[in-house]
């Protein structure tokens, strides 16, 4: 019986090693306050001031800390009304568009025009935009004429080979990006 409890699978150690480290250091710790209290009374008076302004600079810190971070800044600008804070003016993303295009990033001034196309359809009750749909949720949702809702599918078709798919956009391809758009636009005047 005493060969079986002798291998070393019977041999048992304690599986807390850091724990015990940590107790160690802490009675260590409890030791030299006690013993720096017996030895001198008045400096250790001093040293529990010192300990409690750290501790209150401390925690005034956080707190500034946290009122800094949690409370809105003056210069955050507030939207225009809309749904979740985004910009409802079709001229500003148009405006937007023609930054981008005109400093080479044709994809991003396809997103930005297409935007813009959503937000015009909308100001002529063509559809109703949220941010949070997809640009294939707009074909099905458009109330414009086959035509209409043919070319919305083929911009939105575009725009995921684009946008999505990181297919390369030039400056002809966001022009005739553009005039598909303009013409959605006519589509839904006329209807």
């Amino acid at each position: 019986m005493r060969g079986v409890f002798a291998r070393s699978a019977y041999h048992w150690t304690d599986s807390r090693p850091t724990w015990h480290l940590f107790q160690r250091l802490w009675n260590a710790l409890v030791d030299w306050v006690d013993s720096f209290h017996t030895a001198s009374p008045g400096l250790f008076n001093w040293f529990l001031v010192a300990c409690t302004l750290v501790l209150l600079g401390i925690l005034g810190h956080l707190g500034w800390v946290i009122w800094r971070a949690t409370r809105p800044s003056l210069a955050t600008p507030r939207p225009a009304a809309g749904p979740a804070g985004v910009t409802q003016d079709a001229a500003a993303y148009l405006r937007r568009a023609e930054e981008l295009a005109a400093g080479g990033r044709f994809t991003d001034a396809l997103a930005c025009r297409f935007i813009a196309v959503l937000l015009q359809l909308e100001r002529v009750q063509a559809l109703k935009f949220d941010p949070s749909k997809t640009p294939a949720e707009y074909v099905g949702e458009a109330k414009l004429g086959a035509q209409g809702r043919a070319s919305l599918a083929g911009l939105v078709s575009v725009l995921y080979h684009h946008v999505f798919a990181a297919e390369p956009c030039d400056q002809v391809g966001y022009a005739a990006f553009g005039a598909q758009a303009d013409q959605v636009i006519r589509y839904a005047a006329a209807g």
